[in-house]
């Protein structure tokens, strides 16, 4: 195998390993909900960082309904809304340009 392939798997491993060894290791939704409140005290500044962790969670599986339901109770309809929408149209790019260059073959 070429050594590009080699590093590609290398990446992609690294990249599971550390996204389920965070969601064994760790309570995930307990820490989401902590998030969450703590990120709706921020503004528009927290937005960015919600748009950021859900760009993340995304790419590393964890399931977006916690984080779905937290930005319309914490933002509202329309900004929760508006919010998840481009963090979900940018985590589903990331995970599509993690398919397509780290894990391609």
């Amino acid at each position: 195998m070429k050594m590009a392939t080699v590093l590609r798997v290398l990446i992609l491993a690294m990249i599971v390993g550390l996204g389920l060894f965070g969601t064994l290791r760790f309570d995930v939704p307990t820490m989401l909900k902590e998030f969450l409140a703590e990120v709706a005290a921020l503004g528009f500044t927290g937005i960015l960082i919600f748009v950021g962790v859900y760009i993340l969670a995304t790419v590393f599986f964890v399931p977006g309904s916690i984080l779905t339901l937290g930005a319309g109770f914490v933002y509202g309809v329309a900004d929760g809304t508006a919010a998840v929408s481009v963090a979900s149209t940018l985590g589903a790019f990331a995970a599509f340009l993690v398919g397509r260059y780290v894990a391609r073959s």
